[in-house]
């Protein structure tokens, strides 16, 4: 799509590598040899996630291919960069499930701190979906754009698998996991990406209080108020309402 040219005199387009096919079949393509264009810039591969998210595109098989062989070029991008683009695919207004699904290799890479999450069983009547795909969803189940509350959403049950206990029925349970996916968030936020100081407090604030409950009760009401402000409690609402989802 980039490699289309525009030739004001003749006022034509020149298009050596199909991008205008690519366009109407919504397809994105690496243009030439996949892996030769993500090692000269291995944040390629996250903007062309973000592009195939953004814009409902699928991937091409041989760039999908590369994007998964090359991940390890990933840790060669700033922060700041990672930030950025992982920004733009959680706020874009549409879902990131399917592809941070497909792409899970890519994301842990970025992430390494969610590679426990993938796949693991909760093993509880209240869940139909692995932790990681349970996240997923919470994320897209969020009604709203905001960085800071899909960031949490992204990572309020990171903690889960190292909290994993089976009770004498053989249903799992995750006692204190809220506490120690905060631990974890806060160290993963320091080491991976970069975040304002009001970004990261507002994150880690939702992601420790994710499972607490407020009463539909004056008191309650009024208490969840004086202890966390009426702006937190919004966010909270938007997190915990699709966590219920």
């Amino acid at each position: 799509i980039n490699a289309i040219a525009y030739d004001p005199f003749s006022e034509d387009f020149v298009d050596l590598f199909g991008g205008k096919s690519d366009i109407e079949n919504k397809i994105i393509r690496a243009v030439g040899e996949p892996n030769r264009r993500f090692d000269e810039d291995g944040l390629r591969i996250l903007r062309a996630l973000r592009f195939a998210i953004r814009y409902e595109f699928a991937i091409d098989g041989e760039t999908a291919e590369a994007m998964i062989a090359l991940k390890r070029l990933l840790k060669c991008i700033s922060k700041e960069r990672i930030t950025a683009e992982l920004e733009k695919m959680l706020v874009c207004g549409k879902p990131i499930a399917p592809l941070f699904t497909q792409f899970a290799e890519v994301i842990g890479e970025i992430i390494p701190e969610l590679r426990p999450c993938f796949g693991f069983n909760q093993n509880n009547k209240y869940h139909k979906h692995d932790v990681y795909a349970h996240m997923l969803a919470v994320v897209d189940f969020c009604k709203t754009n905001k960085f800071e509350i899909k960031l949490a959403a992204l990572l309020h049950d990171i903690g889960k698998p190292e909290s994993y206990v089976v009770d004498e029925e053989g249903w799992g349970h995750f006692y204190g996991h809220p506490e120690l996916s905060h631990q974890m968030a806060k160290k993963l936020l320091a080491r991976r990406l970069r975040l304002s100081a009001e970004q990261e407090k507002l994150t880690l604030a939702l992601i420790l209080h994710h499972d607490m409950s407020v009463a539909v009760t004056p008191k309650s009401v009024r208490r969840a108020l004086r202890n966390h402000g009426e702006a937190f409690l919004r966010d909270w609402f938007i997190l915990k309402q699709a966590d219920m989802d």
